[in-house]
């Protein structure tokens, strides 16, 4: 898995010269059993033996990898929560849980994390279609697999109020430097409104925003159908491109000098380099991105996703297969962009 980069990376679907990815994450609980924040161990062992028992019934799960997240190295769930298959939570309390995984990674489902069961697709660009059948399908055949948590007057039961109902999250994972550029993020998040959108980091809720990446993501269910938060999400996300788009064009129109000089010194450090922290990674691919975007480079969006991805710490550390110290990781990483960029900045 760290030598080949997800199916979400490459940069195949619609808008993806402005939006990495969307995902849409489905929150679920089995009858019987306490939920994950209050369960004891033994308790979420029983949860793990049920589901993995079931797991040929459920045939979207039969292909999957699984991992025992509890029983993996701190290096192992790093990489993992890179790739974007376990949240940020289980560096700091990993309890009895599971990860299944498809291959492409376009599927995924993470047992007792802050719910039971956390289902997950996630695609290229800006897409809802795609999925959210996939999903639909999952959850049709866990619920014939498995007894579900489901309440006639509230929906799906969750941890978290806000979740019940639908239990769906959707999240588009976008790239905005024109909008921050430009001081006028702060007005349009104000504007799409705190209570129904959220804004998050690079890694989601609790994360800092890093290379003008950010994660925007519904954030109520209850008494929300399914196909409403997606139709909603889909029209911020289409605006949030009008208006990133606007932003580059009145940047190339009216600070043209400045913007090609936030590009050319991300140029210069790809080139010159000699050690590259994984932050400042993020936010040069970003310079390099925006770069594309505007016209100023070569455009290969697929590559820029794919290096986001593959020089986190935690991918550099099990491609080279050894512990390394700060400054010998900064190095490769600064080696590595700058012999994957060679085409794009010479």
């Amino acid at each position: 898995m760290a030598q080949a980069p997800p199916a979400w990376l490459a940069a195949d679907g619609p808008h993806a010269e402005t939006v990495i990815s969307t995902r849409i994450r489905l929150a679920r609980n089995l009858v019987g059993h306490r939920f994950p924040p209050h369960a004891r161990s033994d308790e979420l062992e029983a949860v793990l033996q049920e589901v993995t028992s079931r797991r040929d019934s459920v045939p979207s799960l039969r292909q999957c990898r699984y991992w025992r997240v509890d029983s993996l190295s701190e290096l192992e769930r790093r990489f993992l929560l890179e790739r974007r298959l376990l949240p940020p939570e289980v560096l700091v309390r990993p309890r009895p849980s599971g990860l299944l995984a498809s291959a492409d990674e376009s599927l995924s489902v993470i047992v007792n994390e802050e719910d039971h069961l956390r289902l997950q697709s996630i695609a290229s660009g800006l897409q809802m279609e795609r999925p959210w059948e996939t999903l639909s399908r999952l959850d049709d055949q866990l619920n014939q697999a498995l007894p579900l948590a489901f309440s006639e007057e509230f929906g799906y039961l969750t941890s978290c109020p806000t979740n019940t109902g639908t239990g769906m999250r959707v999240s588009v994972f976008i790239h905005l430097p024109g909008l921050v550029l430009s001081g006028t993020l702060e007005e349009v998040v104000k504007r799409l409104g705190f209570t129904e959108f959220t804004f998050r980091g690079f890694y989601g809720e609790g994360t800092q925003a890093v290379g003008h990446i950010f994660q925007v993501s519904n954030q109520v269910t209850l008494g929300r159908a399914e196909e409403k938060l997606l139709e909603r999400m889909g029209k911020v996300a289409e605006e949030l491109i009008g208006l990133e788009k606007d932003s580059v064009g009145k940047l190339l129109r009216e600070k043209r000098l400045r913007l090609e000089d936030a590009v050319e010194r991300a140029v210069g450090v790809v080139r010159h380099a000699r050690l590259l922290g994984a932050l400042e990674c993020v936010n040069v691919l970003s310079h390099i991105r925006l770069g594309m975007v505007a016209g100023l480079l070569p455009r290969d969006f697929r590559l820029i996703n794919e290096l986001l991805v593959l020089t986190q710490p935690a991918h550099m550390g099990l491609r080279t297969g050894r512990e390394m110290n700060e400054e010998e990781g900064d190095h490769l990483r600064a080696q590595y962009v700058r012999e994957r960029l060679r085409a794009v900045v010479p």
